[in-house]
């Protein structure tokens, strides 16, 4: 057998025509990772349950970090040989279990953090991360006093000039989850910039200016990211995000704090638990174009039997 020979630019220059080839696929085969099992078609387990048991541990294995594109549903097709429902399947499951995330135009993700947040009780952003196993980074965007905006003026009253405004930018493992904007009466000579940046608003308000929280008022809409919103959570201005406006009020019920958190939607979800029993309507009225309809198609079939 014809030796392989290299030359000083470790090049192959075997004499045989097909003596190179050989040797690089041999080297090629020696250093390609071995391929995991397919999933087992003659099992009683359907194939989108596999499909999404292999993605599922994938993920958990770190293969796929959080924020980082699947491949797409063609290549998951070639991959598992199943068609596109399947596939379609084991991605809606996964999605529904929040392992998943489907981004407009741009593919499916593996989910970041998630956190629930309960209507139960007084609670402040950053208690419900941890509560839930989170540990956020934050970030003290803007640290100022500020004369109150028109919009909030109604909220704090006339007799209240300035007020100290706080941007703070939560993330989790890395990946932008919120941006919080909050107003605060409180006195800026007490509170320092390393205290906003130590500490949660309720911190401020109840320990350091002891004024307790009695009750808040919240409201949750979609809203699309402004420029600077969008650029501080990583996504594109007009993006849409869950918006949950705060007010907690005081003693007399002055308002202390009017806070809007900014959300990436696929991070975060809201859930109220509602007691029972409760009234149920015993007929549904419906539209008036349904009656006209019934009324025209009750004229046609008149005139049509004449």
């Amino acid at each position: 057998m014809m030796p392989i020979l290299y030359n000083r630019h470790n090049k192959c220059i075997a004499a045989a025509p097909d003596g190179c080839a050989k040797q690089s696929m041999k080297t090629r085969s020696a250093s390609a990772p071995r391929k995991r099992p397919a999933i087992a078609r003659d099992s009683t387990v359907p194939l989108y349950l596999q499909i999404a048991d292999r993605l599922v541990r994938d993920i958990d294995a770190r293969r796929y970090k959080p924020g980082q594109r699947i491949g797409s549903e063609a290549q998951l097709m070639a991959q598992f040989a199943v068609s596109r429902v399947t596939v379609r399947q084991a991605i809606g499951m996964l999605i529904e279990q929040n392992r998943l995330v489907v981004k407009q135009g741009k593919g499916t993700f593996v989910a970041g953090a998630h956190v629930t947040y309960h209507f139960q009780g007084i609670k402040g952003f950053y208690d419900t991360l941890v509560a839930q196993g989170l540990h956020p980074d934050t970030d003290l965007v803007k640290f100022a006093e500020v004369a109150v905006p028109p919009r909030l003026a109604g909220y704090f009253g006339r007799d209240v000039r300035t007020i100290v405004q706080l941007q703070r930018k939560y993330s989790v493992s890395g990946q932008p989850m919120a941006l919080a904007d909050l107003y605060l009466v409180v006195d800026p000579e007490r509170v320092s910039r390393r205290q906003a940046a130590e500490h949660p608003s309720y911190w401020l308000l109840e320990e350091l200016m002891g004024l307790k929280i009695g009750r808040a008022d919240v409201r949750i809409r979609v809203q699309p990211a402004g420029a600077a919103t969008g650029r501080l959570l990583g996504v594109r201005a007009g993006t849409q995000t869950l918006v949950m406006e705060r007010i907690s009020f005081g003693a007399g019920e002055r308002p202390l704090e009017h806070a809007t958190f900014f959300i990436r939607p696929e991070a975060y979800e809201f859930r109220l638990g509602v007691m029972g029993p409760l009234p149920i309507g015993s007929r549904i009225s419906q539209a008036d174009h349904f009656s006209s309809a019934r009324k025209n198609g009750r004229r046609r079939i008149r005139s049509g039997s004449r």
